[in-house]
């Protein structure tokens, strides 16, 4: 809200146009994440005002710009590879271990992993949502995550909030979700410094078909795109180890 305060805030809100909010917004262009919350939150503000009638009805002049594009296309994220998941689980606190087996065995993003609930965990099967409808979708529970689960279930007191909690018992947000993440992987010596929670989104492609999810189940929880990308790793995986395979045989 300051920025936009800074920004636009001289400006009279009944003559704000399409044009005056995409040059503050594209004077964040590379910083993508930023440049889209600024559109959100003007949009948002709008959208208050209509409700309110202090613009004429329907006047939204955010409503419809496009979010803007990152140079050389989207932002990629650095895939975990096997060794460095291991690394983690084996050196990372409790607290940040749950949310990164929860990504790797559900495909699911941050904001949907902080706000994970017990009653959403079935035993065999976990409740997520999917990517591209919203709905629920119930998947079959990796043994990993599930015994996981059975111990961590063993030591609440109550479990009718969510499954995820910091370190001081409180629930997370994506926001401080992601940065727990990226502290407990800077704490590791030999961990890459590079490696985010939504990188674990293309492993758990793979993850998932191991507990026996199929091929439309997983396109479903994790979305097109990202499945495709979770399929090219899985094959990149695969065709490391069988070139391993026929080095060690040799």
């Amino acid at each position: 809200m300051a920025l936009l305060e800074q920004e636009l805030g001289d400006e009279p809100f009944a003559l704000a146009t399409r044009g005056m909010i995409k040059a503050v917004r594209d004077s964040y262009a590379r910083q993508t994440r930023k440049a889209h919350k600024i559109k959100q939150m003007v949009s948002r503000l709008y959208s208050w005002a209509d409700e309110n009638e202090l613009v004429p009805e329907g006047f939204n002049p955010a409503a419809r710009i496009k979010r803007l594009k990152r140079k050389g296309g989207d932002q990629e994220y650095v895939v975990w590879s096997t060794h460095e998941i291991e690394l983690f689980l084996t050196e990372a606190p409790e607290h940040v271990r749950t949310p990164v087996l929860l990504a790797l065995y559900t495909g699911q993003r941050a904001n949907d992993i902080a706000r994970m609930l017990w009653s959403q965990w079935q035993g065999d099967y976990i409740r997520v949502r999917q990517a591209k409808t919203g709905a629920m979708l119930d998947i079959a529970c990796h043994q990993r995550l599930k015994a996981h689960l059975e111990t961590l279930k063993s030591t609440r007191l109550s479990l009718k909030g969510t499954i995820c909690l910091t370190v001081r018992a409180k629930s997370f947000n994506a926001n401080n979700l992601g940065s727990a993440i990226h502290r407990a992987v800077q704490n590791i010596a030999a961990m890459p410094k590079n490696r985010s929670l939504h990188g674990l989104r293309y492993a758990a492609g793979s993850a998932m078909e191991e507990a026996g999810c199929t091929i439309s189940e997983i396109e479903a929880v994790l979305g097109h795109r990202t499945l495709r990308m979770a399929l090219k790793y899985a094959s990149q995986r695969l065709r490391t180890r069988s070139a391993m395979t026929k080095v060690e045989s040799s």
